[in-house]
């Protein structure tokens, strides 16, 4: 699907913000049309808070240009299979409450001008995946963030993952990666080693953030070696089925 009026390609829920609940949306792409539009597809609205856990939204997407890649409102959204790349700000800013991905697959922009037309708020550059200040519940399962800024070598992120410092929000098996061009400086929100050019295609990792009580500090945390594989929410009484779905492709 390709954008045509400067509006959206295609929007999952009516304008006045009912909820739609059950929408599985894969095996789609949708790309820009010529003039700048505020969305190619919409999950949601803002101001929409209906929705229903037990039957939710589920999408992902890849590969477009412009400032964000997906931007999730709504509630309750799930996605498995995820991949955004290449643009200029957060690939992704998810501002619902609820939501989850199951792998989640990032490159930051190649062709970035300078440092100083890349960064914000005091911070270097954009993270890849952005969670809003004001989420208290999201949960991110297997996810990896790679840098090759080849225009310009020397420009940095500060992190690959930029969440809230919030109990309801976990992200697990996270790492960066540099692909011999650019620097990441942490995997998120400062915790993690950085990757450099002389780091090239060695992984950076972080099994679990933020940090569970119980659990030991050290290189099952953070570090260069590969976390051991676990199951996401052992022994916390609860689970979820990763579900693949074909292709998703879908830009928010």
């Amino acid at each position: 699907m390709t954008e045509s009026n400067s509006q959206f390609a295609a929007r999952i829920g009516p304008a006045d913000g009912g909820g739609v609940p059950g929408v599985v949306i894969a095996g789609v792409t949708v790309d820009a049309g010529a003039q700048e539009s505020p969305a190619l597809l919409r999950v949601g609205t803002k101001s929409s808070r209906k929705s229903d856990p037990a039957d939710p939204v589920t999408c992902g997407w890849d590969v477009s240009t412009g400032r964000n890649g997906v931007v999730v409102d709504g509630d309750d959204v799930s996605a498995t299979g995820l991949f955004v790349e290449h643009y200029q700000q957060y690939d992704v800013v998810w501002n619902g409450e609820r939501g989850r991905t199951f792998l989640f697959q990032d490159e930051l922009p190649h062709d970035l001008p300078n440092q100083a037309d890349w960064q914000h708020d005091g911070t270097l550059g954009w993270a890849a995946y952005e969670v809003a200040d004001h989420v208290r519940h999201h949960e991110l399962t297997g996810a990896r963030s790679c840098t090759f800024m080849n225009v310009d070598p020397s420009l940095r992120a500060s992190q690959g993952f930029e969440v809230p410092r919030t109990e309801g929000v976990r992200l697990r098996h996270l790492h960066t990666v540099n692909l011999t061009a650019g620097t990441l400086d942490s995997v998120v929100n400062g915790v993690g080693a950085p990757v450099t050019p002389q780091q090239a295609g060695q992984p950076s990792y972080v099994l679990d953030h933020p940090w569970t009580p119980g659990r030991p500090r050290g290189a099952d945390r953070a570090g260069r070696d590969p976390p051991p594989v676990r199951a996401p929410w052992a022994g916390e009484g609860r689970g979820h089925w990763i579900r693949p779905l074909p292709s998703l492709r879908v830009c928010g």
